[in-house]
């Protein structure tokens, strides 16, 4: 599974919409705001457990992963 990880994380706009032509289904678009991310990716082994987590990050205030 994947996993995301945010700090000071602020819903900045939310943005409903119709179906358009052919379309049945509406849409909404989200932006985020935040200052660091993470993710964690946890692989699955072959019998279906945990094989092992990569992680990886960006702080966005200090302009550097972590």
């Amino acid at each position: 599974y994947l996993k995301y990880t945010f700090t000071d994380l602020i819903i900045a706009m939310v943005s409903p919409s119709g179906s358009q032509g052919g379309e049945i289904a509406s849409r909404e678009s989200i932006e985020l705001s935040f200052s660091t991310v993470k993710q964690e990716y946890v692989v699955q082994n072959q019998q279906g457990g945990s094989g092992g987590t990569i992680t990886a990050g960006y702080d966005f205030k200090a302009n550097k992963e972590i």
